[in-house]
């Protein structure tokens, strides 16, 4: 099989934008991507690619062929923006089970299930959240493990 095969229908939605319905039985809690349109219609496309073929299943590796593909689309996708919005964590209550259970078993040590924070920046994906850290260094965490409290901000 070569590249041109694996790609035919991703290759077509990158190109032309077309709309497309994610199968996946992960739905999040709140809308994170208000305002990183262009974040949702490339993770739109990256989860269709990912059921296509799992050669691009890192989104690292499909942007880089989304680049090529469709520049206009992708320039400035997932850069980090700031972003303040309140935030309750959730933990793994997006994911269906046997997941919710296995990430809610893990927990994250600096975040109380149901804690209420505060991000800084947000790429469409992943959050820094203020005095979350390691080493002095910001730390991400992905946006389906809160629940955005938009009206309450």
């Amino acid at each position: 099989m070569n590249i041109s095969e694996i790609l035919v229908t991703p290759l077509e939605l990158l190109k032309t934008h077309k709309q497309v319905t994610m199968s996946h039985s992960v739905t999040a809690i709140g809308d994170h991507q208000e305002g990183f349109e262009k974040e949702v219609k490339l993770q739109e496309i990256h989860t269709a690619v990912i059921e296509t073929t799992e050669h691009l299943y890192q989104l690292r590796d499909f942007m880089a062929v989304a680049k090529l593909i469709n520049p206009e689309l992708c320039a400035g996708a997932y850069e980090r923006r700031p972003c303040r919005r309140k935030l309750r964590y959730i933990g793994g209550d997006n994911w269906p089970e046997p997941q919710r259970s296995e990430i809610n078993a893990e927990g994250d040590p600096h975040l109380v299930y149901g804690g209420i924070y505060y991000s800084v920046d947000f790429n469409g994906a992943t959050y820094s959240i203020e005095g979350y850290t390691s080493n002095g260094k910001p730390k991400f965490i992905g946006f389906m493990h809160f629940e955005w409290l938009k009206d309450e901000a």
